[in-house]
């Protein structure tokens, strides 16, 4: 099985997500959203060639 890491940018990403669906959905749907992405890293895990690489996109910040 593969593993999956997030890079320290990664999780303030994540971070500033949950905070912005906290003020525009309540807590209780911003609470749920984290879980979609971890579900996600999941599936990547147990099967990663299922999913494109994104190697090639541009990082817009």
């Amino acid at each position: 099985m593969y593993s999956c890491f997030l890079s320290s940018e990664a999780k303030e990403d994540l971070k500033r997500i949950y905070y912005y669906e906290v003020g525009q959905f309540g807590i209780d749907q911003a609470d749920n959203y984290p879980n979609m992405f971890y579900d996600c890293f999941d599936r990547i895990e147990e099967n990663p060639f299922l999913f494109p690489s994104a190697e090639h996109k541009k990082i817009l910040r």
